[in-house]
């Protein structure tokens, strides 16, 4: 939800939500014009022109249409300028109302999703207005002739309108909404933290290596177990700490540690090396973040 600059402009013509509720903001004046975003109770928005029962406000620096039957207005509103209705695109896209046939005489029936195509872990909400009807009612239970829901499917899922007009005949309006899965997950592994103790080791002395891995995927990383090793230098030719590791859960980590006899290394600085899956035996999202590498500082007293 989109919250525009409140007017406080003293006689300016405004509008507000009168109940407290959201209020849809589109870019034209119907409800097959695209949703540009909502605006919350309590705030009042300056309006610039009108057609018909929609109203213009300036939105993020935009035309923003309004309807006038779910807002009410304050201030100077006499002198509205009438403002001509965009036309709709050539080509609706994905999230716009669907055809549907015309509304019996003296009757309003509109029924739209936010969105039509969503992610299985996504939610949209689908909103309905009826006016001039006997009864109304959402996929068998009754509702209010105005009002919207938010409904999270995980497969195509069609929400059925159902108005019983004032000669009690029943008119049907459907919504589907596509949901699409996402790609199936995997896990993801990275070395989360490293450090060493003593932070700068002592030539020939003992050190204390600590390895934090980590699953970022959304995925556990099975039973199978999979290898992880420390390198005193990344060109040294063998691991001088290895650990199997297995069933580590989507977003958890394990900490392991080893102690290091001490660096031979005449240098006073090296690079080294953590590396994780070293055998490839785990299949994930991302293979090129299990390598990590740290310069440190080595004492040559």
């Amino acid at each position: 939800t989109l919250v525009p600059t409140a007017d406080t402009t003293s006689g300016a013509c405004r509008l507000y939500s009168p109940d407290g509720s959201e209020v849809n903001i589109r870019s034209g004046p119907a409800t097959n014009y695209a949703l540009l975003g909502r605006f919350r109770a309590q705030t009042e928005l300056a309006v610039i022109g009108y057609n018909s029962t929609w109203f213009v406000v300036s939105y993020n620096g935009v035309q923003g249409w309004v309807a006038g039957w779910v807002t009410e207005r304050k201030g100077n509103c006499g002198s509205l300028a009438f403002v001509t209705a965009p036309p709709l695109p050539t080509a609706l896209p994905a999230t716009a109302v669907p055809t549907a046939p015309p509304a019996p005489a003296g009757a309003v029936i509109e029924f739209w999703a936010d969105s039509y195509n969503i992610f299985d872990d996504q939610c949209t909400r689908i909103n309905w207005r009826v006016e001039n009807i006997q009864a109304v009612a959402l996929d068998g239970a009754g509702v209010v002739g105005q009002d919207s829901r938010e409904v999270c499917p995980d497969v195509n899922t069609t929400y059925t309108l159902r108005v019983t007009l004032r000669d009690g005949s029943p008119t049907d309006r459907p919504v589907t909404i596509t949901v699409t899965p996402r790609t199936t997950a995997q896990p993801d592994l990275y070395v989360s933290e490293f450090s060493l103790n003593p932070a700068i080791p002592v030539k020939g002395q003992a050190v204390e290596v600590r390895v934090g891995v980590y699953n970022q995927g959304d995925a556990a990383v099975p039973a199978t177990a999979f290898r992880v090793e420390w390198f005193p230098g990344e060109n040294y030719p063998a691991a001088a700490c290895s650990w199997e590791l297995g069933s580590l859960a989507a977003h958890g980590g394990r900490i392991v540690t080893c102690t290091y006899p001490g660096y031979p290394s005449p240098y006073g600085s090296i690079n080294t090396l953590v590396k994780i899956d070293v055998n490839n035996t785990i299949g994930e999202s991302n293979e090129g973040n299990n390598r990590f590498t740290q310069a440190i500082s080595v004492s040559n007293p």
